[in-house]
Parts: C-alpha cells; sequence; structure tokens
C-alpha cells in the first residue's frame, strides 16, 4: 500500500487512434531524495490497480487524485485526475511549457550542481 506524488510526465509523440488523443506516455513519481523515478503509462496503471495504491499531483495550492481510466477512442487504459481540467491537472499540463517534464533538470537543481 503506497501513496504516489506523481512530479512529472511525459506525452505521446502521436494520438492513440485517428481523433485521439496524446495520453501521457510517462510520469515519475517522488522518491525519498526528492528526485523522481520515472515509469511508462502502463506501468503506473499496473502500479494504481494494486489494491490500497494511490496517485495525486498537485498545482496552484490544489492536489488531484490520479485515476485509471479507459479512453473513448483507442479503448487503452490511461491515467486523469480528478478533478480533471483544474490548475492541479498537471499530468497534461506538465509537458506544455513552464512545468516539469520526466527527464529534466530543476532550473534549482542546475543552480546547486553549479555552485557546488
Amino acid at each position: 500500500m503506497a501513496r504516489y506524488h506523481i512530479i512529472c510526465s511525459n506525452l505521446s509523440a502521436t494520438a492513440c487512434a485517428p481523433g485521439g488523443y496524446q495520453h501521457v506516455s510517462h510520469v515519475g513519481y517522488q522518491n525519498a531524495y526528492g528526485g523522481a523515478i520515472v515509469v511508462t503509462r502502463e506501468q503506473m496503471v499496473e502500479i494504481l490497480r494494486e489494491p490500497g495504491n494511490s496517485a495525486y499531483t498537485t498545482g496552484g495550492g490544489e492536489t488531484a487524485e490520479v485515476k485509471v481510466v479507459r479512453c473513448d477512442k483507442c479503448s487503452k487504459p490511461f491515467l486523469r485526475t480528478e478533478p480533471d481540467d483544474t490548475k492541479a491537472d498537471n499530468l497534461r499540463k506538465r509537458t506544455a511549457g513552464s512545468s516539469l517534464r520526466c527527464g529534466q533538470t530543476p532550473r534549482w537543481r542546475r543552480f546547486v550542481a553549479a555552485v557546488a
């Protein structure tokens, strides 16, 4: 039984089906050292299907739960936040600009590394 704080995400390069969506392809959850453990969408789906496991993301002082749902276009399971389309809905918004994508180094870490 574990609770995962998702801190970064990446979108797939293509839509899941004609007229479909670019699903989140990878997410990173925070480890004990403040870094991210990056897993595929499929791996996080399996983690969340385990009894007692849950995940969340935060943004703008809000928290959103991460749930597994089935895509109405391609029928594959994907990750969605509840509530959806809020500041805390960072799964897609993390990939669109100022927020952290998986694999990027946060600016504060680059600064600390440069100073050290």
